[in-house]
C-alpha cells in the first residue's frame, strides 16, 4: 500500500526526477514572481520559471505542456519589452489554444498524427485553459499586477488539478503548483486590502 502510494507521488526513474527538480525550480521562481508588485517584474522573471518547466515538460515527453510555456516565455517577452501590439496578442491566444488543442488531441503522435490521434482526458486540457485565461490578463494593458497574481492562482491551480490527476512522478509538482496558486492568491487579497487602506486614507484627507 505504502510502495503504490510512493509510485503515485514520486517519480520513479532517473530522468523523472531530474524533471521535478526542474518543476521544483521553477514553482519557487515564480512564488518569489508572486512578492513583485510591478507586473513587467513579474512577467520577466516568470520567463526563467518557464524555460525551467519547458526543460522538465521536455524529458517527461509533455508536448502540449512544452507549447504552452513557449507561447508563454514569447507573450511575455513581447509585453515586457512593450511590442504586445492587439494583433500580436490575438494571434498569441489563438495559437496557445489551437496548438494546445491539436497536442492534446495527437498526444504521443503529435509529430507523427499519420499514425492516428491519442486524446488526452479531460484533465489534459486543463493547461490550456489556464494559460488562455492568463494570457488574456498579461495582455490587457488596463490590469495590473494585483489583477495578474489572481489570474495566476487560477492558472496555477489548474495546472495543479491536470498535474495530480495524472500522478505518476506528477502528483508532486501538482502539489507545488496547489501551493503556488494559494501563494499567488494570498498576494492578491494582501494587494486588495493595501489598495482599500490607501483609498481610504486618501478619502479621509
Amino acid at each position: 500500500m505504502f510502495l503504490g502510494f510512493w509510485e503515485h507521488i514520486f517519480p520513479n526513474t532517473l530522468l523523472g526526477w531530474i524533471s521535478t527538480i526542474f518543476s521544483t525550480l521553477a514553482i519557487l521562481i515564480f512564488i518569489i514572481s508572486s512578492s513583485f508588485k510591478s507586473k513587467k517584474n513579474m512577467l520577466f522573471i516568470q520567463v526563467a520559471g518557464h524555460v525551467l518547466l519547458a526543460i522538465g515538460e521536455f524529458i517527461s515527453n509533455a508536448w502540449a505542456s512544452i507549447v504552452q510555456e513557449i507561447i508563454s516565455i514569447t507573450r511575455n517577452g513581447l509585453v515586457y519589452f512593450n511590442k504586445n501590439t492587439k494583433i500580436v496578442n490575438y494571434v498569441l491566444i489563438i495559437l496557445g489554444v489551437a496548438v494546445g488543442l491539436y497536442c492534446g488531441i495527437m498526444g504521443k503522435n503529435t509529430f507523427t498524427p499519420w499514425k492516428g490521434t491519442d486524446p488526452a482526458k479531460w484533465y489534459g486540457y486543463l493547461p490550456i485553459i489556464a494559460n488562455l485565461e492568463y494570457s488574456i490578463v498579461v495582455c490587457d494593458n488596463r490590469l495590473d499586477a494585483k489583477w495578474l497574481k489572481l489570474s495566476f492562482s487560477i492558472s496555477s491551480l489548474l495546472w495543479a488539478l491536470s498535474f495530480m490527476l495524472q500522478g505518476s512522478g506528477l502528483f508532486l509538482s501538482g502539489m507545488l503548483n496547489a501551493i503556488l496558486g494559494c501563494v499567488a492568491a494570498s498576494a492578491f487579497v494582501k494587494m486588495c486590502i493595501k489598495d482599500k487602506e490607501e483609498s481610504s486614507s486618501l478619502s479621509s484627507n
